[in-house]
């Protein structure tokens, strides 16, 4: 009886051990995953940050621009009209 007994508790022991390795690792890939996902999420919003800067700055030189040539077409007709 004792024989069987003690059988009995090795093999809970095993299956309890090895259902703990299981969570444990499962655990692990887990928290190492979501670890992975934050980082990937910082790397994401640093890209759209530098993405949103590039396209303000575009838009900027974008509207220099255009002040410039409207400046630039200002003078010829004046100086058109004050040359005639």
């Amino acid at each position: 009886m004792a024989t069987v007994l003690a059988a009995i508790a090795l093999e809970v022991n095993t299956l309890v051990a090895a259902v703990l390795a299981a969570i444990a690792l499962e655990v692990n890939t887990l928290v190492a995953t979501a670890l992975v996902a934050t980082v990937l999420a910082a790397s994401v919003q640093k890209a759209i940050t530098r993405m949103v800067t590039i396209t303000v700055r575009t838009a900027t030189i974008t509207t220099r621009v255009v002040n410039a040539t409207r400046l630039s077409n200002t003078k010829k007709t004046r100086m058109t009209i004050t040359s005639k």
